[in-house]
């Protein structure tokens, strides 16, 4: 493929808010069209559809089941708790402000 029309590498730079010299639009102009070459290329490769893998493995969507257990009362709780202010557990704050 020929290089890409000075137009073209302009509205490419345009698209992707871009400035480019006169003399990156001539570079630029030969790279996209070694990139446009390159894509053709993929496209055209025949691909059979039904036969694609798309895990390693043949288990999908293997999730846990939820289980209701045992709530823990407050004392439990508060027995491991370093900091603690009228019923609440205090941890050191993360976010400044």
């Amino acid at each position: 493929m020929k290089a890409l029309s000075k137009e073209q590498v302009l509205h490419v730079a345009r698209l992707a808010r871009l400035n480019v010299s006169d003399a990156e639009v001539e570079k630029y102009g030969v790279q996209l069209a070694e990139i446009m070459t390159d894509v053709d290329k993929i496209i055209d490769v025949d691909i059979d559809t039904n036969n694609i893998l798309i895990a390693p493995t043949e288990e999908h969507d293997r999730y846990n089941d939820d289980k209701v257990g045992e709530m823990l009362n407050k004392e439990e709780i508060f027995k491991n708790v370093n900091h603690e202010s009228d019923g609440y557990v205090v941890v050191p704050r993360v976010v400044n402000e």
